[in-house]
């Protein structure tokens, strides 16, 4: 077998370009939310994570969007207490979770009776959140259900740290991505 020349090597490389075309593809992912000029809009995004987020909507997911996400959440999030574990989150069954948009102009609220829990996500894409804006939050929705476990969650696009409020946790529009890819 004799050896190639360096034309023929980069002419085999050009030629045999599987490879790159997988790549490629991979780089130039197909975002809807870019083609119709609305991937800055937060109002937008929270509608289809409400969709995403239902278990009885009609992508046939059922709620393990919301399981998938409850636990990406306590893993990117391990110093902070949740009172929850990965266990009871794979034990539990969020198909009677109700999705709310705008509840006491909380971006998304999630309600299960089943498992007497809230999940708070106040959305952020270009904006801050402002002062005091989590905790109110936070304490609506403590006070009218003081016995359910209160998840709150700060979603951004790179999951920035909340302003004046320890109690939310963090979670990055890059991992909630990533969730719905898988």
């Amino acid at each position: 077998m004799r050896n190639m020349t360096e034309e023929e090597i980069l002419t085999q490389f050009l030629l045999d370009t599987h490879d790159l075309d997988i790549l490629e593809s991979m780089l130039n992912e197909f975002n809807p939310l870019s083609i119709m000029k609305v991937e800055n809009y937060e109002i937008r995004h929270s509608n289809i994570l409400s969709w995403l987020f239902d278990p009885s909507a009609n992508h046939h997911l059922n709620d393990r969007v919301i399981k998938k996400f409850i636990t990406e959440v306590i893993l990117n999030n391990e110093t902070v207490k949740i009172p929850f574990s990965i266990r009871d989150i794979y034990l539990a069954d969020f198909s009677d979770a109700e999705i709310f948009r705008e509840y006491k102009n909380i971006d998304i609220l999630i309600k299960s009776e089943l498992n007497k829990t809230l999940i708070i996500i106040e959305n952020k894409i270009k904006s801050k959140e402002s002062e005091g804006q989590l905790e109110k939050y936070f304490d609506i929705i403590n006070r009218e259900y003081a016995e359910y476990k209160i998840i709150p969650v700060l979603l951004t696009v790179y999951g920035d740290e909340p302003v004046g409020s320890e109690r939310y946790i963090t979670f990055s529009h890059e991992s909630l991505y990533s969730i719905i890819k898988n």
